[in-house]
């Protein structure tokens, strides 16, 4: 099981550039999946499910196991 998290572009931070407020933010689910958070996600809702589809190179899901868990990465993903 992997945690998702958001992140903004930390390697330009690390290259010494700084990150700008509107800075792309990078969705980050264990090693397989890191996508910029934009339309090209595709991210698909499905709340019955607990469930959040989207593109990144390929197909994934994200399951949550609780409702509030889902609630809580959907409104970070709508931030």
């Amino acid at each position: 099981m992997a945690t998702p998290q958001y992140a903004e572009d930390k390697e330009k931070e690390e290259r010494g550039g700084a990150v700008a407020s509107s800075s792309p933010w990078f969705l980050k689910i264990g090693s397989k999946v890191r996508v910029m958070v934009d339309p090209g996600m595709q991210a698909k809702a499905f709340p019955g499910q607990k469930r959040i589809g989207f593109v990144a190179d390929g197909v994934w899901a994200i399951k949550c196991f609780t409702t509030e868990g889902y609630r809580h990465f959907y409104n970070e993903y709508q931030r």
